[in-house]
Parts: structure tokens; C-alpha cells; sequence
């Protein structure tokens, strides 16, 4: 486990540049591509205008796809210069508040699930959850670190770097590391096709 005061230590000299957040490491970095996995680009619309003003000539690219696909580009990427971390944050207590309100309408025994199951998670993320701004300085630290060179990587969220499992091994030694890729660029072009034209 990399410990918090590593993580500070580490952190100290992008924090003695009067940088407030990871909003403000955008602007520093230039014509970089940030590939966000799994996640839907509609939820994060605010956030991501936001980003694109601050950094125009970074790339904000979303995308579902495999780490196996990712382990193929950096085992085919001749300059040695792409890193991809897929970070694992764990629980992060953020004070959002839970969004997804049952309706009594879909029965009664549902509804009463469905709010002590969220009235549970709460407690847990509350009381077992990382602190937002410690979860953010871990971010920070893996895209800053001289730790994750350029490869894959699979970081916990105690930033420890998680070994390959049977199934990426496997995936790798049968070749579906570059046939995922190969889909994912096929979808790619194709979606990318359809949006060009009018």
C-alpha cells in the first residue's frame, strides 16, 4: 500500500503551484487523450464542457472496452510512451446523496428494500469510505508518479498495483487481447462513419 503521506510527499510540488485540483492538471497538460472507461459521456456533460475549456487541445475520449484490449496497445505501441492505469476507487464518501428514489408505486415490499438497502450502503461509504479529496490526491499521484512508467496497469485503490488474473493471462496467451481491439476499433469507424454524415 502506498501510504497517504507518500502520496503528499509526492504530491507536494504539483501543490506548491498554487493547484487547487485535478481540474487545474488538465490545463497543464497538452494535446494528452484521456480515455474514461465505463462510464456514460451524458452524465458527465457539465464536467466535461468544463474540461474541454480549460484544456482545448486534450482529447476526452469515452470508452467500454476490455484491459486486455489496452494491454494490447501498449505491447504493439513502438515508442514506448502510452500508459493506461485502470484505477479502482473503491468507496468514496462524496456527501452526494443517494439519486435513485423507489417509487411505492412498484409495491411496498420494494420500495422498503430498496431504501434500507441504500440507507446501508450510505452508512457503509460514510463511515467505511475514503475521504473525496484523499481518493483525488491517490488520482493524482498515479498520473503523476515516475511508479507507473508506460505499460498497463491495474492499480487498487490503496494505489498497490494489482497482478494479472488467470482470465487477462489467459485472454493474452489466446490472442483476444488484440481481437478486442480490433472490435473495438471496427465499432469505433463505424460509429464515427455514421456521425460524419448529415
Amino acid at each position: 500500500m502506498v501510504t497517504i503521506s507518500e502520496i503528499h510527499k509526492s504530491n507536494a510540488s504539483f501543490a506548491a503551484q498554487g493547484h487547487s485540483g485535478l481540474v487545474e492538471m488538465v490545463g497543464l497538460l497538452h494535446s494528452s487523450i484521456f480515455y474514461v472507461l465505463g462510464r456514460d459521456p451524458s452524465r458527465y456533460k457539465n464536467k466535461l464542457d468544463k474540461l474541454k475549456k480549460i484544456g482545448p487541445t486534450n482529447n476526452i475520449v469515452f470508452v467500454e472496452t476490455q484491459q486486455s484490449a489496452f494491454d494490447y496497445v501498449v505491447a504493439n505501441d513502438s515508442q514506448n510512451h502510452v500508459t493506461f492505469i485502470h484505477a479502482t476507487p473503491g468507496f468514496v464518501h462524496t456527501d452526494t446523496p443517494r439519486t435513485a428514489y423507489p417509487s411505492k408505486a412498484d409495491g411496498l415490499a420494494w420500495w422498503a428494500l430498496v431504501s434500507v438497502l441504500q440507507a446501508v450502503s450510505g452508512w457503509i461509504i460514510r463511515y467505511f469510505g475514503m475521504a473525496a479529496k484523499e481518493s483525488g490526491e491517490r488520482h493524482a499521484y498515479k498520473l503523476t508518479s515516475d511508479k507507473f512508467i508506460p505499460g498497463s496497469w491495474r492499480v487498487s485503490h490503496l494505489n498497490e498495483v494489482i497482478p494479472d488474473n488467470d482470465v487477462l493471462v489467459q485472454y493474452r496467451e489466446s490472442g483476444w487481447d488484440e481481437k478486442i481491439w480490433e472490435f473495438t476499433n471496427r465499432v469505433w469507424n463505424k460509429a464515427l462513419v455514421r456521425g460524419a454524415k448529415p
